[in-house]
């Protein structure tokens, strides 16, 4: 369900981006917790201790997809990191 703001329909474009960085999030989300988490869980058990280690882990996953895309030759397929998984590099 899309809410109506002031009565303006969301043009078809912009909802195809939100639907596209949808699924990014998920799929990232999808990549975090089954390859570097391999299926477990937080182990913090305070508010502070999960912050941390969800930065920790975003921080991880970050290096792990920038080192993925240096290892692929971008300029040649412009999507080839998006098919690189992490598991390798684990």
């Amino acid at each position: 369900m899309i809410p109506r703001m002031r009565g303006s329909v969301p043009a078809a474009s912009g909802l195809v981006t939100l639907y596209h960085q949808r699924w990014e999030i998920e799929t990232t989300y999808l990549e975090i917790k089954s390859t570097i988490l391999g299926g477990k869980v937080l182990r913090a058990r305070t508010p502070n201790g999960v912050n941390q280690e969800v930065y920790a882990l975003l921080i991880t996953y970050q290096l792990l997809r920038t080192a993925m895309a240096d290892a692929t030759d971008s300029g040649r397929d412009a999507h080839a990191d998006d098919r690189c998984s992490p598991k390798g590099l684990v």
